[in-house]
């Protein structure tokens, strides 16, 4: 399990912070087993339909249960085989994440979260994957409070081993006390040409349009820009909030997600210009 209760009671022993979703790491390839399990469940995928090269570039699902006679409001969970927009691959993630669990109780069960090394490290990559919006600014910061430089040692060489230790430097520096413990660790400074320092200054959009950069196959390459630019009717109903769009009116829901979409592909072709140019060495 991810985030939600761990995060509760490690950095909110008092109350205060609430969670109404269950996030839930599994393994990759055990990926098709757990949607089965959870639709057994009563569960059902909250956007139904998505093309098979948007599932396949989608690293989480989002699950939900309607309330029956006597029970409480919605359940929702999101079923991950990876974190969004990582470049660490599936089973690397696993691999480390999965290692060191702790068991904590929730309700009458007992589950598995994040060990504290892993648990940090998210706390870390969920704000700067967020824009260090909301509760996630809130949750780093209380993570940099109660952990000292030496107990962001081990983050740091976790985050090393997955490729994303410019991202917890630009978390950690987002906050005053967290650019020291950032700078005594040495972690680098994320480059103008990386994706996840693009997603917090370019249009909506624009950031995971970019991720087929640096995709390894032409393959997933075009699946990465076709489910941006050609989402499945599904996605776009999801995404207008129109969920019986038809005919004309999902015609103009397209028109509309085009529209949206389009300061962002020129936000996206830029970016790709300015990483060119940096692997040339040229700094214009």
């Amino acid at each position: 399990m991810l985030k939600g209760p761990s995060i509760a009671r490690w950095l909110y022993p008092s109350g205060g912070r609430t969670y109404v979703d269950t996030d839930i790491l599994v393994p990759a390839c055990e990926f098709g087993r757990a949607r089965t399990m959870l639709k057994s469940l009563g569960f059902s995928e909250v956007v139904e339909g998505l093309h098979t090269f948007e599932q396949s570039v989608k690293v989480e699902i989002e699950f939900a249960r309607r309330p029956a006679l006597g029970r409480g409001p919605d359940d929702g969970v999101d079923l991950h085989r990876n974190l969004p927009m990582l470049p660490t691959p599936d089973e690397i993630l696993w691999e480390a994440f999965s290692a060191g669990t702790e068991t904590i109780g929730v309700g009458d069960v007992q589950v598995c979260v994040l060990g504290r090394t892993a648990l940090a490290l998210h706390v870390v990559v969920h704000a700067v994957q967020h824009g260090f919006q909301s509760h996630t600014s809130e949750d780093l910061c209380r993570a940099i409070t109660v952990m000292s430089v030496d107990d962001w040692r081990p983050v740091a060489d976790l985050a090393a081993r997955l490729g994303i230790a410019g991202i917890l430097g630009l978390g950690l520096r987002h906050h005053g006390v967290g650019a020291e413990i950032a700078d005594s660790l040495a972690l680098p400074y994320l480059s103008p040409a990386d994706p996840w320092s693009w997603m917090l200054s370019a249009p909506r959009g624009s950031a995971s349009l970019t991720e087929f950069s640096s995709a390894l196959t032409l393959r997933v390459k075009a699946q990465r820009i076709r489910s941006k630019l050609l989402p499945s009717p599904a996605w776009v109903r999801h995404m207008s909030r129109r969920p019986d769009a038809h005919g004309r009116t999902l015609l103009l829901a397209y028109a509309r997600w085009w529209w949206d979409l389009a300061p962002a592909f020129v936000s996206a072709v830029r970016f790709v210009r300015v990483r060119r140019r940096l692997a040339k060495g040229d700094g214009r």
